[in-house]
């Protein structure tokens, strides 16, 4: 029998619906503490950058000429890019660890979460390096074909998406499962679905404008929804293409 594909209104109601077992909300609001505070410590230290900047150039010479604050801001706010890449780095296997956890409970292996094990369960050999090489493969693929065109770079980014959920199924069945068998399987796992899941993104949009104008303060109760959404979509999607194959 066909596994029914389901529409992203269903995959959120579900995620809704997990998220009030008693007390997982809860768990996951717990276990996304520790990314939470690394967000938002970055995002206060770039306001606070910003407005000590604006500062010393004064606020009037910013009315009367915004384009050369912005050329004063990038000369002396310092490297964005190796903060950014920081953060991104600090994120990636506590980031990962949550996201599994949040796979787990979308297919039902877990109704309670231990905070401190989701958090810390990328850092062994099974992951830590593999999800490593993974982000950087991809992260460098999708800046090569964001600089030859932005399409380009929003396709690879689109096609790589599912990696990270891929590379954690794999190294389940197969200790030897490498990243860059993730990221291939991903982009195949994509083929036809790539605009699918760009709407699931802007359908989410929302919550990501709220995190970022609140400075992340939201994030920790916005993140475990979205964890699970993303989550749900990626085994909803596996799913149909394993029952699609067996027909």
């Amino acid at each position: 029998m066909e596994t029914a594909y389901k529409t992203r209104r269903e995959l959120k109601k579900t995620a809704k619906q997990q998220l009030r077992q008693p007390g997982l909300y809860g768990d996951l609001i717990k276990a996304n503490i520790v990314p939470w505070l690394i967000n938002v410590f970055f995002a206060v230290a770039m306001v606070l950058v910003f407005l000590q900047l604006l500062q010393a150039y004064g606020f009037d010479n910013w009315l009367r000429d915004p384009d050369g604050f912005i050329d004063y801001y990038l000369g002396h706010s310092g490297n964005t890019t190796a903060r950014t890449a920081l953060q991104s780095l600090l994120l990636l296997w506590f980031g990962a660890g949550l996201n599994f956890t949040a796979l787990d409970v979308t297919r039902g292996k877990l109704t309670r979460v231990s905070p401190l094990q989701a958090l810390m369960r990328t850092f062994n050999s099974r992951y830590f390096f593999g999800l490593l090489l993974l982000v950087i493969v991809s992260t460098m693929l999708t800046a090569f074909g964001t600089s030859l065109f932005v399409i380009p770079g929003l396709m690879l980014s689109l096609g790589l998406a599912q990696g990270e959920y891929l590379y954690y199924d794999g190294r389940e069945q197969d200790p030897h499962f490498g990243a860059m068998r993730a990221l291939v399987g991903s982009w195949a796992m994509m083929r036809g679905f790539k605009t699918d899941f760009l709407l699931l993104e802007l359908s989410i949009i929302g919550w990501r404008l709220l995190e970022n104008v609140t400075l992340h303060l939201a994030d920790l109760l916005i993140e475990p929804y979205l964890q699970l959404v993303k989550a749900a979509y990626y085994d909803n999607l596996r799913n149909f293409i394993i029952a699609r194959a067996q027909e």
